[in-house]
């Protein structure tokens, strides 16, 4: 066992505190101590200090498309890219037979989300997928989920059938949502939100396409039934920066994605909001935003030990930024804002009690 002292942690993702260390055991946080106490109760154990650094959960990323890479060269940058900015948990998204094969030898942890579409889909396909679910459902290091892309589209005996699988198997469900805004008559909309609650198919599903996201229909889904998936593109201008900030105060659960974009920009958006909102972001509403890449994202990598929280138990997955790196605080007795996080200060990353390369 060893201790990790930096100068603040971000402890049960709710607000930076000091005099604070972390006991790790192996792949575990095995207690938070108090600094006064390392001298007297653990003088045996290293220390590795960060005198000058802010400690934060590992940043996930919950669905990145990798239609892109060509081979899998390519996708070993493109994750090792991810890696380098603090991610240490990361859902592909692609071919399917391709990615349910790939393995990353690092220190990331890989989910694979396997795609139907409604416009092709059929029995057969999904066969397909429940073999494929089959073959490797012993397999520890797969964590495999489904997405559906133009639910609108499928056959309601299809879309029953893989209710009932991904309910019967409690897989998470991905759900691309960009055909429902066709859906002008509101009377066929609920009753097509009606039915996909009925068979239960929404069941804990993690919704896409941020554009269509309104009151309109979001109020005839149950609230705590549902994710929602924003890509950092969809975040580019103050109205919808508003209405995800709106989203997050009325409690709604949110991941923050790169899905298509080229580099990962969660530094960029955080720091974009801050100046949309004429830097008068709260700490509750900061909170609120590093837990779309922190907390919320724990049910994407549920056969992993939770790392998007630093608290007794969980996995010691984790990064530390400096924070007199980029001018965080002016004085050295000044708490820092969370949303001076950026990838220039992040100097070291840690994963299951393993301090990564990431030069």
């Amino acid at each position: 066992m060893f201790i990790i002292s930096p100068r603040w942690i971000y402890l049960h993702n709710k607000k930076l505190e000091k005099e604070k260390a972390l006991l790790i055991d192996g792949s575990l946080i095995k207690e938070i101590i108090d600094k006064n106490a390392i001298k007297k109760k653990y003088k045996d154990f290293k220390v590795i200090e960060y005198a000058d650094h802010i400690l934060m959960p590992s940043l996930s990323e919950g669905c990145i498309k990798i239609h892109d890479c060509i081979d899998e060269e390519q996708l070993n940058i493109k994750l090792n890219r991810l890696l380098r900015n603090g991610v240490t948990k990361i859902n592909l998204s692609g071919v399917n037979e391709n990615i349910i094969r790939y393995t990353f030898n690092s220190h990331i942890q890989l989910g694979q989300i396997l795609e139907l579409d409604g416009k092709i889909a059929n029995q057969s396909d999904i066969k397909n997928i429940t073999s494929l679910l089959d073959s490797f459902k012993s397999d520890p290091s797969k964590l495999l989920s489904i997405s559906l892309k133009n639910i609108n589209q499928f056959d309601n005996d299809v879309i029953k059938k893989i209710s009932f699988i991904t309910n019967e198997i409690s897989i998470n469900l991905h759900v691309s949502l960009n055909d429902i805004s066709h859906v002008k008559n509101e009377k066929e909309l609920i009753k097509k939100i009606k039915f996909w609650e009925d068979i239960n198919l929404l069941n804990n599903s993690y919704l896409y396409a941020f554009p269509v996201f309104n009151e309109q229909w979001l109020r005839y889904i149950k609230k705590n039934n549902i994710t929602l998936m924003i890509s950092y593109k969809e975040l580019k201008n103050i109205e919808d920066i508003k209405y995800f900030i709106s989203l997050l105060e009325k409690k709604y659960k949110c991941i923050l994605i790169s899905n298509d974009c080229e580099s990962y920009e969660f530094y960029q958006t955080i720091n974009l909001i801050k100046l949309f909102t004429q830097n008068k972001m709260d700490s509750d509403i900061a909170v609120k935003i590093i837990n779309c890449v922190t907390n919320n994202t724990s049910e994407l990598f549920s056969n992993y030990l939770s790392s998007g929280c630093i608290k007794k138990g969980n996995q010691a997955s984790f990064n530390l930024f400096n924070y007199k790196q980029n001018y965080f605080v002016d004085s050295y007795d000044i708490n820092p804002n969370l949303y001076n996080l950026d990838k220039e200060s992040l100097t070291h990353v840690w994963s299951a009690g393993k301090q990564v390369d990431i030069a």
